[in-house]
């Protein structure tokens, strides 16, 4: 078995999702990212949290899509997947994978993995706009995701 087809079988087992859209075709960076994302989200469940999984406009998803490349968190041309994490007596967070966000700058920056509060992305959905990275009072996550060998990248 492949490496990439063992990252895939360990996010369907972390995220419990019968179906992604990763598959032994897919670019090991995009699995990677992917798998980064299936961590938090088992990380956060295994604390206590209650995920569900949506799509852009707010629908269940059963079937995970994910971005293979950098997009607009309020882009409907697919309806890619995000995570909601729910902590009792918190306010929810949604977990996205290959998002732009608004820097302090105004400049645009690509996540890979972004966690962020999900008032803010409801915000960026309604408006149309980048997540706001400089307006967010309660977490600012965001990975740049790639592996590494001696002599350069293997995975970025």
């Amino acid at each position: 078995m492949s490496t990439v087809d063992s990252l895939v079988n360990e996010i369907k087992s972390l995220l419990a999702a019968g179906a992604v859209s990763y598959d032994s075709a897919s670019k090991p960076s995009d699995v990677y990212e992917g798998f980064i994302f299936s961590l938090i989200v088992a990380t956060a469940s295994r604390h206590g949290a209650t995920v569900t999984y949506e799509d852009v406009n707010g629908a269940k998803a059963s079937s995970l899509v994910f971005r293979t490349g950098p997009g607009h968190l309020y882009s409907n041309s697919q309806p890619f997947t995000h995570a909601v994490i729910e902590f009792d007596g918190a306010p929810a967070l949604e977990v996205h994978l290959g998002v732009y966000v608004t820097g302090s700058s105004g400049v645009l920056h690509e996540c890979d993995v972004l966690v962020l509060p999900a008032e803010e992305a409801a915000l960026s959905r309604a408006q149309g706009i980048a997540p706001r990275g400089s307006q967010w009072d309660l977490v600012q996550v965001w990975v740049t995701g790639s592996v590494t060998q001696p002599g350069g990248p293997v995975w970025s």
